[in-house]
């Protein structure tokens, strides 16, 4: 799942200024999709972590998900 939302993401970054996230499981995984996209596209995320906390795990997949990637594009180069 984490794959499919950084896919999503990146080809919807030149088509799109603004991403509505939504979740009907939870708002911390909401927030924690919303910080990741920010953090992704380049954004201060600061804001997701000031009143409410994100799903600390929900974020760590993704960011290890797109680490993992990145690093995959650097080593087929």
């Amino acid at each position: 799942m984490a794959d499919q939302i950084i896919d999503f993401i990146e080809g919807k970054k030149a088509e799109v200024d603004t991403l509505l996230v939504h979740c009907y499981a939870s708002l911390s995984k909401l927030r924690a999709v919303g910080a990741f996209a920010v953090e992704m596209l380049g954004g201060d995320n600061g804001k997701y972590f000031e009143d409410d906390v994100p799903n600390q795990y929900i974020y760590d997949v993704l960011e290890s998900a797109w680490i993992r990637k990145q690093l995959n594009m650097l080593l087929d180069e």
